[in-house]
């Protein structure tokens, strides 16, 4: 039986390509773009990781950033980026479940009008034929 351990380790001839040109901070918009990947959980320890490692000359897409603000930045906004949605998640099973309620509270409602009205007509029905006799 062989067993094999891959460790995976970003290196100047493996880079974790987390960043590349479809993911990078160079402008505003691409910067929310790659934001809404971390926010899904798409490639973020990657791209964490591409910014934790120093440029090599000729990377056109690599920028030198903080490397002590990073780790804090990304597990900071993959946690609250991840209770929000878990929040909105949960949030919309709530309202769909009030609104069946509030449905199923409305037919009950209308079931029992039904019923009274059969029961009135019922009682007029009786005290006609009373009256018959």
């Amino acid at each position: 039986m062989t067993v094999y351990i891959v460790y995976i380790d970003c290196t100047d001839d493996h880079p974790c390509l987390g960043l590349h040109r479809h993911s990078n901070f160079r402008h505003f918009g691409m910067a929310l773009l790659t934001l809404y990947r971390v926010c899904t959980g798409n490639n973020w320890s990657n791209i964490l990781r591409d910014t934790l490692r120093e440029c090599r000359p000729g990377d056109h897409y690599c920028v030198s950033y903080l490397s002590w603000v990073t780790p804090i930045f990304f597990t900071s906004f993959v946690i609250i980026a991840q209770f929000v949605l878990v929040n909105l998640v949960v949030a919309a099973i709530m309202q769909a479940l009030e609104d069946s309620n509030k449905e199923d509270e409305r037919q009950e409602d209308e079931e029992e009008e039904e019923e009274k009205e059969e029961k009135g007509d019922d009682e007029e029905e009786e005290e006609k034929e009373e009256e018959k006799e």
